[in-house]
């Protein structure tokens, strides 16, 4: 008897400091009051390094092959509100070059396992973002005042699973500095 694998969804990200979540989960809960937004409190905060789906036997390897990159601490700067795929609002973020190393480097290690095409999002066209939520109008507010080139420094990443519908973190990774 053959067995099957399962294909199965994988998150990798990081998260916004708690400073920037606290201010960011206070806007799109506004948003949702004044503007009618989807926006659903389980919603969590984050920036994708990369998402893709991998079969559920590679899992173990998988862990191995990313703890094995090369990691360093970086420091996004928030950008500007922007729509993505025409209907999530986002706040875009500057990379800075170890983030997109990074980026590269989950590619690279990744690539091998992978169950289906690279989306032109990752890679060269990677534009790393904070997903706030759905926007029914179209329309990209203006970014609050004390986010405006708003920093941090990321010195941890997340690997998350999809189980039931939502994404549950299950390993995190350091950054050097």
């Amino acid at each position: 008897m053959v067995e099957e694998s399962v294909n199965q969804s994988y998150l990798i990200y990081f998260n916004p400091s708690v400073y920037l979540e606290e201010r960011l989960n206070a806007f799109r809960k506004g948003l949702a009051r004044s503007d009618g937004i989807e926006y659903k409190a389980g919603d969590f905060l984050h920036a994708t390094l990369f998402k893709a789906k991998f079969s559920e036997k590679d899992e173990k390897k998988l862990f191995e092959v990313v703890l094995d990159t090369e990691r360093s601490v970086f420091a996004p700067r928030v950008k500007e509100m922007d729509l993505f795929a025409q209907n999530s609002l986002v706040i875009k973020l500057e990379k800075p070059e170890e983030l997109q190393e990074l980026h590269e480097e989950i590619i690279r290690v990744l690539m091998p396992f992978m169950q289906e095409e690279l989306p032109g999002w990752f890679g060269k066209g990677y534009v790393p973002h904070i997903t706030l939520c759905k926007s029914m109008h179209g329309s990209v507010p203006k970014i609050p005042r004390e986010l405006e080139n708003y920093s941090w420094l990321v010195d941890e990443f997340y690997i998350a699973k999809k189980v039931d519908g939502a994404w549950q973190p299950f390993m995190d990774f350091g950054l050097s500095a």
